[in-house]
C-alpha cells in the first residue's frame, strides 16, 4: 500500500469517528419515534445499546427537550438518565432540577429538587413525578406568583398538577415563607382568580378584613362581589359589574351596609380621538343621604395638557354647579389644575356665583418600592378671597409595594380620617 493510500485510509477513519463521537446523532426510541441527541462528545456501546453524551447535551423527541451536561440514553427501552443539573421541557411543563430519569416510551419519570411551571402555576419541591402531561410534587409547594421568592404559596407533602386543576393534601398557606393558615385537602383550578384580600384599620371601620373576587362573563363583561367586616359594628356587602364594547364602557358598583348607609354608583364613558364624554350617578341612602349626577366632556390639548367642561346636580336638583377646568403635567410628578366653578341653589353664600378653583397633586417614588402621593383642591371665595374659600380635598398616602402585597398609610386632613391597609393581590 502506497503512502498516499495510507493517508486516505487514515483520513476516512478520523472522519468516520468524528461523525459518530463528536457530532449530533440520531437514534430510535422503543416506541419507534426518532430521537435526536446533540453533544460535544457522543459514545455508543453496541453491547448494551446505551448512548453516552457529554458536554452541552440536548436530547429531543418531538416536543420533548432535555438539556444537561451529561446524559445516558438506552435505545432499547427509551430510558434517559442524568445525575447533573437538568432542564426538561414539554408542551405543558417547564422544569429544572438536579438529576432525573425519564422514559421516552411511557412519558413517565422523576426529577429531583424540582422547580418549574406548568398549566399557569409555579411549583417546587423535593422531587417531581412526571406522568405525561401532569406532575406530582413531593414535599413541595405551588403558587401563581412568578417571583423566585413568591409572595404567597400553598405547601403540602403532596401537590399534584393534573390538567386544569391542582390537588393538594393537608397543607399551609404561606406568606413570604411564613406559615399563616392551615388548609384541608383542596382541588383548585389552575386559572382561578384568587380573591383580593385586604386587612387594615380606619376610623370608620375599626380593625377590618375585606375580600373581593372578580369573574368574567364574557370578553366584554366582568362581575365582582365581596365584602368587609370591622370591629366598629361595620359590615358591608359589595357587588359590581364592568362592561366595554368598542368606544363605550360602563362601571357599576353597589354596597349594602349594616349601619344603614347603602350606596349605588355607576359611570358611563364614551371615548374617541377627540376626547371623552362621561356620565355618572352616585346615590347614598342612610343618615347622611346624598346623590350626585355629573356630566363631563374632556378634551386633550397636548400630551401634557387637557381641558374639561362639566355640569353637576346634587340633592335632586337643589344644588347645581357647572364650569370649566384645565389641568397639566408640566413638572415631572406634579399635576396642576385651574378652573372656574359656578354654584347655584341650596348653597352657602360663599359658594354661590363664580369662583376660581385650584388644585395640585403629586405622586412619585421615594426609596426602593416606597411611593408617596398627595392631593389638595381649594375653591376660592369671590374675588380670590381666601377667607371665604373652602378646601374640597386634602389628603396624603404612603405606599409600600411588595409585588403581591401592598401596604398603605393614608390620612384625610379634612375628615381627619386615617387608615392603614394591607392588600394582598394573588
Amino acid at each position: 500500500m502506497t503512502k498516499f493510500q495510507v493517508k486516505i485510509v487514515l483520513f476516512c477513519t478520523v472522519f468516520f469517528f468524528a461523525t459518530i463521537f463528536l457530532l449530533s446523532g440520531q437514534a430510535w426510541a422503543a416506541s419507534g419515534e426518532e430521537v435526536e441527541i446533540e453533544a460535544d462528545v457522543l459514545e455508543f456501546d453496541p453491547a448494551t445499546g446505551i448512548m453516552y453524551a457529554y458536554g452541552n447535551v440536548k436530547l429531543r423527541q418531538n416536543e420533548i427537550i432535555i438539556t444537561t451536561s451529561q446524559l445516558f440514553y438506552c435505545q432499547e427501552d427509551g430510558m434517559v438518565r442524568t445525575n447533573e443539573t437538568v432542564h426538561f421541557q414539554s408542551p405543558t411543563l417547564d422544569l429544572t432540577g438536579k438529576g432525573m430519569w425519564y422514559s421516552l416510551s411511557t412519558g413517565e419519570g422523576e426529577i429531583k429538587e424540582v422547580k418549574g411551571q406548568g398549566n399557569e402555576v409555579y411549583f417546587s419541591g423535593r422531587a417531581g413525578i412526571i406522568s405525561r402531561e401532569d406532575i406530582t410534587v413531593r414535599d413541595g409547594s405551588y403558587t401563581t406568583c412568578e417571583l423566585a421568592n413568591p409572595c404567597f404559596n400553598i405547601s403540602a407533602r403532596r401537590v399534584r398538577i393534573d390538567g386544569e386543576y391542582v390537588k393538594i393534601g393537608f397543607g399551609w398557606l404561606e406568606l413570604k415563607g411564613l406559615k399563616v393558615l392551615p388548609l384541608p385537602p383542596l382541588r383548585l383550578p389552575t386559572d382561578i382568580d384568587w380573591p383580593d384580600l385586604e386587612v387594615g384599620y380606619t376610623n370608620e371601620r375599626g380593625l377590618f378584613v375585606g375580600m373581593t373576587t372578580e369573574h368574567p362573563v364574557s370578553d366584554r363583561m366582568r362581575y365582582s362581589y365581596g365584602g368587609s367586616i370591622g370591629t366598629k359594628k361595620w359590615l358591608s356587602l359589595d357587588a359590581g359589574m364592568t362592561w366595554q364594547t368598542g368606544k363605550v364602557s360602563m362601571n357599576t358598583t353597589g354596597s349594602y351596609r349594616i349601619n344603614g348607609a347603602h350606596i349605588f354608583n355607576t359611570i358611563w364613558r364614551y371615548t374617541d380621538t377627540w376626547g371623552q364624554l362621561s356620565a355618572s350617578f352616585y346615590q347614598e341612602w342612610g343618615s347622611e343621604a346624598e346623590n350626585i349626577g355629573l356630566l363631563q366632556v374632556t378634551h386633550p390639548f397636548s400630551a401634557k395638557t387637557s381641558g374639561s367642561l362639566f355640569y353637576q346636580v346634587e340633592e335632586w336638583g337643589e344644588i347645581k354647579t357647572h364650569g370649566a377646568r384645565i389641568s397639566g403635567r408640566w413638572i415631572p410628578g406634579f399635576t396642576f389644575g385651574l378652573g372656574m366653578v359656578h354654584g347655584e341653589g341650596n348653597l352657602e353664600e360663599a359658594r354661590l356665583g363664580w369662583h376660581p378653583e385650584t388644585s395640585i397633586s403629586w405622586s412619585g417614588n421615594l426609596v426602593g418600592t416606597w411611593s408617596l402621593s398627595a392631593n389638595a383642591t381649594y375653591l376660592w371665595g369671590k374675588g380670590m378671597n381666601a377667607a371665604e374659600g373652602v378646601w374640597r380635598s386634602q389628603w396624603i398616602s404612603l405606599t409600600k409595594d411588595l409585588h403581591c402585597l401592598v401596604i398603605s398609610l393614608n390620612y384625610d386632613f379634612i375628615e381627619e380620617d386615617y387608615g392603614l391597609g394591607f392588600q394582598i393581590n394573588w
